[in-house]
């Protein structure tokens, strides 16, 4: 680990060779640059000189502009996860006297809250001999796979919001079973109007809401099978452990709190599609992909099917 000063300045120009190789593919000029940004064309001017600290959000702005596919979570979470795990064995009060930075920011990059710069990242990043480019998916591997994927899926629909994408699965799960929302309705002993507001996404429901709603159709499944939430909430909390985060520091990502992440691990909070999505988010999951697997989706075929949670949260993990 460096006790010296690190020297700074190399991320900048990782930043600006990044951002002038990857406009120069695309065949953008500075000025585009910054309107899709949503920056001054002199500001981008100033970064591909390297003589500018960006802040996050400027950066954020402008991978989204020539990323689109980015990283999967939002750069504040994934540098947050990235310095959780770099600074495991190493205290916020020697991390901060090494990096000379106060202990109040590394608290608040941790949490996803800190707008900080470039200069600053580097320091904390070089103070535990890490690289700060891959802290920002600027490393050539990361530049390389964003590249191609963003190549690859700009023409493509943009990703559904949790809640309307398993919103949607149940209205078509309630067509194929030929059943109408006030028969749904009844059999919930709720209103068409809440059946409505749920397969609209109006309504944030909740993951007992959904297994109600499936065993409705459906009818409840035979066996001593766990419900969604237990099964959800075993399988989150191996994905944490696997990412070697506890349970504050997943809190801090998310953006929820401890003892909700404590009770949805074991399976005895009734946690909200909006909420689902935020932790899935910070543990780096596709959280449409895992949470379909709980229950039937009617597949291009007209089959429900469904796969078991096991194997589609490793196959998630491995791929």
């Amino acid at each position: 680990m460096k006790n010296a000063t690190p020297a700074l300045n190399s991320l900048r120009t990782t930043l600006a060779l990044a951002m002038t190789t990857r406009r120069a593919q695309l065949g953008w000029s500075q000025r585009h640059l910054a309107k899709l940004a949503g920056v001054r064309g002199a500001y981008i001017g100033g970064v591909e000189a390297g003589s500018i600290n960006v802040s996050l959000t400027n950066f954020e702005r402008i991978r989204s502009a020539l990323w689109p596919s980015t990283i999967g979570v939002s750069v504040k979470s994934f540098l947050a996860r990235r310095l959780l795990e770099a600074r495991a064995k190493v205290s916020q009060e020697r991390l901060a006297e090494l990096a000379h930075v106060s202990i109040s920011l590394i608290v608040a990059i941790e949490g996803g809250r800190s707008n900080t710069s470039l200069d600053q990242i580097e320091a904390l990043a070089l103070s535990l001999d890490a690289d700060p480019a891959a802290w920002l998916g600027l490393d050539p591997a990361s530049l390389q796979t964003n590249a191609h994927e963003s190549d690859t899926t700009q023409s493509e629909a943009p990703k559904l919001p949790l809640r309307q994408a398993v919103a949607e699965d149940l209205r078509k799960l309630r067509q194929f079973y030929a059943m109408n929302q006030s028969q749904l309705a009844e059999k919930l002993g709720q209103t068409k109007g809440h059946i409505s507001q749920i397969e609209n996404a109006k309504a944030n429901f909740s993951l007992v809401t959904l297994e109600r709603y499936v065993n409705a159709v459906m009818g409840k499944a035979e066996g001593p099978e766990a419900s969604y939430a237990l099964q959800l909430g075993n399988e989150l909390r191996h994905k944490r452990r696997d990412l070697k985060l506890n349970q504050e520091q997943v809190a801090a990502l998310s953006g929820l709190t401890e003892s909700f992440i404590g009770r949805l691990e074991r399976g005895s909070a009734a946690a909200s599609m909006d909420q689902l999505e935020k932790l899935t988010t910070a543990l780096e999951l596709d959280g449409y992909e895992l949470l379909a697997r709980l229950y039937p989706r009617v597949t291009s075929d007209g089959a429900p099917k469904k796969l078991k949670l096991r194997e589609a949260i490793q196959s998630l993990m491995n791929g």
